[in-house]
């Protein structure tokens, strides 16, 4: 059964809607930008991980400035989608 990140992006700015294997757009709920699995799943591929850490370095600095966020890969509140998020420190 599909769940609502599976449809994509729905908050901008989106980021990046490009790569075949995650988005990158506005989280809903925190309002940072966030990056997820277009599959529902936890288990993601180690080549993906680390595209979407790049996506996410290049999207931080572009947000908040060199050195002025933090990547955080905890997977507290969804447990469908392999998901970072793009903080500011």
């Amino acid at each position: 059964m599909p769940c609502d990140l599976d449809k994509g992006p729905e908050v901008e700015p989106i980021y990046d809607d490009t790569d075949p294997d995650f988005w990158a757009a506005t989280c809903r709920s925190c309002k940072v930008p966030m990056l997820w699995t277009r599959e529902c799943s936890m288990e993601t591929p180690e080549e993906v991980l680390e595209r979407m850490r790049a996506k996410a370095e290049d999207i931080g600095k572009q947000v908040y400035g060199e050195g002025k966020f933090r990547i955080d890969e905890t997977q507290a509140q969804i447990k469908v989608h392999r998901h970072l998020h793009v903080r500011p420190i």
